[in-house]
């Protein structure tokens, strides 16, 4: 296979949407703003009851729709299938990307790892408050990834995974309606994922009562 090293290392951004006509502007905005682009940029639309087909096409983006919602772990599924970099990064539509999250993350992008990652803040989208300083000990990630992703689960927004290993692996579980992300993760470790962590905060998750994270009667 081609040998990809730091910034040379074509990099997938990849959208699952359901219902984010609202933040969808303010996502790619953000995206488009990395000093270091993506290699492309990718949406599916997991069967929206609003306008967020007419306004990822307003802005641009290939969207594939999906006509009927499956949930997130399906969605990711068939983005991950579309990809056509070495390397992915899913991120929500609710989520902004943090300005220096391509320029401090891409260069770990080499053949000697298979998931880069960060630390993380999840926020009150409210009053901008901190919820959760999300941080992982880099050495023990490293050393011994299974271990530490029992103890600190890991999101999607806070890691670039390597294509060959999330498809050797078969991607997120798609009977799971939450936490597949932590799910896809520890997965990756017990597969022997080599993990790459920078211990700086380049990520952010906003917190709404009204996410589909919040209703765990739902997701229970």
């Amino acid at each position: 296979p081609p040998r990809h090293h730091g910034m040379n290392a074509p990099i997938s951004v990849l959208i699952p949407c359901y219902n984010e006509a609202a933040y969808l502007p303010r996502l790619v905005a953000t995206v488009r703003a990395q000093t270091r682009p993506f290699a492309e940029i990718l949406c599916y639309d997991d069967g929206s009851a609003d306008d967020t087909v007419s306004v990822a096409r307003s802005l641009g983006l290939a969207i594939v729709s999906g006509h009927s919602n499956r949930g997130a772990a399906t969605a990711r599924n068939e983005l991950a299938r579309r990809a056509t970099s070495p390397w992915l990064h899913f991120q929500d539509a609710d989520d902004p990307l943090h300005p220096e999250f391509m320029a401090r993350l891409a260069p770990l992008c080499s053949n000697d790892f298979d998931v880069v990652s960060c630390n993380s803040d999840w926020v009150d989208a409210a009053n901008g408050r901190v919820h959760v300083a999300w941080r992982y000990d880099a050495e023990r990630l490293e050393r011994s990834p299974a271990a530490e992703l029992l103890l600190n689960p890991m999101s999607f927004h806070v890691s670039l995974i390597r294509s060959a290993l999330w498809q050797q692996v078969g991607g997120c579980d798609p009977t799971l309606s939450m936490w597949e992300d932590a799910d896809l993760h520890f997965r990756l470790a017990l597969a022997g994922g080599r993990f790459r962590h920078m211990p700086e905060v380049l990520a952010v998750s906003l917190r709404r009562s009204d996410s589909f994270s919040h209703d765990y009667r739902k997701n229970g």
